[in-house]
């Protein structure tokens, strides 16, 4: 009996630490829901295409996961494009 309440409480803390984590990767989210619309619009509004879901997960992780050659290389423009406006401003 103690060690299901040990193994709950560690659960809790640990789903608690990330929900408080407040990670906010949208690009990953749609790549994960293979949301190919909802990619393109953040790609188009130059959302973090790096940015990691609270579990460490990114849209490339979930573009490996899916087996998804289109995601990455959509990913892979933005991120060389944001490159070549930092580098011109």
């Amino acid at each position: 009996m103690l060690r299901r309440s040990i193994g709950v409480w560690t659960a809790a803390c640990l789903a608690a630490a990330g929900a408080l984590a407040g990670a906010e990767a949208p690009v990953a989210d749609a790549v994960q829901a293979l949301d190919r619309q909802a990619l393109h619009a953040l790609l188009e509004a130059s959302a973090d295409v790096n940015a990691a879901q609270a579990d460490g997960m990114t849209a490339l992780h979930w573009a490996a996961r899916h087996d998804d050659l289109g995601s990455p290389t959509c990913c892979w423009k933005l991120a060389l494009t944001q490159a070549s406006r930092t580098a011109t401003a």
